[in-house]
């Protein structure tokens, strides 16, 4: 399944703001593409670990998140978790004019919606 959803990411259309996407995958495995030099390939792998850990938090204490958003001085981090453990990761600009919104929540959903 690891390797569908690193394709399935890939091809996706790349959307104009955001700086890096990512999947932890339920085997703790990390596929990440950054889109800019300033942030780093391990500082992006280094996130989609956080925030999975955060929804195993979640889950731990039976409170069914599937979905968060962090809101940074500078940056926005958008979440989905799947019910295989694997959570996708968005991490774009805050000026939200420069991201398309329902295409963000589309990938989202789909993500979410994927077949085993």
């Amino acid at each position: 399944m690891n390797d569908r959803l690193n394709q399935w990411l890939t091809g996706q259309e790349r959307m104009p703001g955001v700086l890096g996407c990512g999947i932890r995958h339920a085997d703790h495995t990390v596929f990440t593409l950054a889109f800019v030099p300033e942030i780093g390939e391990s500082v992006l792998a280094n996130t989609w670990i956080c925030v999975a850990d955060t929804f195993q938090v979640f889950q731990l204490h039976r409170l069914p998140a599937t979905r968060l958003r962090w809101v940074y001085q500078e940056l926005l981090v958008h979440c989905a978790w799947r019910t295989d453990g694997s959570c996708l990761t968005f991490l774009t600009t805050r000026d939200l004019a420069g991201v398309n919104p329902d295409q963000l929540e589309s990938m989202l959903c789909e993500f979410q919606s994927l077949n085993d």
